[in-house]
């Protein structure tokens, strides 16, 4: 049977690597069309001609060839995800990225589990060109398409953009923070929003305004449900005209679980690194290649 096909970008990644991530993914079913840059360009007209599925680079370069490959990623990381390799030493760094766009890292010594983080990736990429879609949907045909603005599975909003109050939204909305529909005409979004943590009603004014020249605006959120509970979303502010009518259109996709299982992750690393650090056996751990990854304090 014929594995998923996915087209990948390697940038700036060792060919050892690049076999083992190859020898990795096959063996998750995944057929494999790739190609190796290295140069700024090639990847910027990849990008612009024939974007990849994924692009997957190492993170243990220098910092200015690192912030280079972002600025470059940067435009298209909501539609062609990012994934680092990274050794161990720097895993806590590379954790720091996620808040910037990247879709994940995976450890080096670890590639096994590259296989969820793709699918996961993919199946994340799929959501935005949904989303997209309903955005594009709202503009050309809000009759066409509401079938598509009631099922997604993100919750939206339309905001007048004259008035600033909320015409439309979709039940997903509800969902989220456990409102009725009563409840919601008489939405009060500073008891919603984490004020205390900064997540304050001026703060949406600034993404909001910075929507207004045009761009869509991307930026994660604190929230708190109903009931108290507080949770993440990832948001875009963008303003489309409906029956020749300005609307401010929110889209917002809850990832509380993608920020535990990234902070989860992280406390593992510093637990092991605490047992491993004090513990009186030597402790080393090598690649496939026999190249030295770590050694505990006991050892020096």
């Amino acid at each position: 049977m014929a594995g998923l096909k996915l087209s990948i970008c390697f940038w700036h990644l060792d060919p050892l690597v690049t076999d083992d991530v190859l020898a990795t993914l096959k063996e998750g079913k995944f057929d494999v069309q790739h190609c190796h840059y290295k140069e700024r360009e090639q990847v910027r007209k990849r990008l612009i001609e024939d974007p990849p599925d994924l692009v997957i680079s190492d993170f243990d370069l220098p910092d200015s060839l690192r912030a280079m490959i972002e600025e470059e990623m940067g435009p298209y990381l909501s539609e062609v995800p990012l994934i680092y390799l990274v050794g161990e030493k720097n895993a806590r760094k590379a954790a720091q990225t996620l808040e910037s766009g990247v879709w994940d890292f995976v450890q080096k010594e670890q590639l096994f589990k590259l296989v969820p983080s793709v699918y996961s990736s993919q199946k994340y990429a799929n959501v935005i060109k949904q989303r997209q879609k309903a955005e594009h949907a709202l503009t050309e045909s809000r009759d066409r398409y509401m079938s598509i603005f009631k099922s997604v599975h993100d919750g939206i909003i339309l905001i007048d953009l004259e008035s600033r109050k909320i015409t439309e939204y979709n039940p997903r909305v509800l969902e989220m923070f456990g409102l009725s529909d009563t409840e919601m005409k008489s939405l009060d979004l500073e008891r919603y929003s984490a004020m205390d943590e900064g997540y304050t009603i001026k703060r949406a004014r600034e993404y909001i305004n910075e929507a207004l020249t045009g761009e869509s605006v991307s930026f994660e959120w604190r929230n708190i449900k109903k009931s108290g509970e507080r949770f993440w979303t990832l948001n875009s502010f963008s303003v489309v005209q409906i029956d020749n009518k300005a609307f401010i259109l929110l889209v917002a996709r809850n990832i509380d679980e993608q920020k535990k299982l990234t902070r989860s992750l992280i406390e593992s690393q510093e637990h092991f690194r605490a047992l491993a650090e004090n513990s009186p056996d030597v402790i080393m751990h090598f690649d496939r290649e026999h190249r030295h990854l770590y050694v505990n304090g006991t050892a020096v």
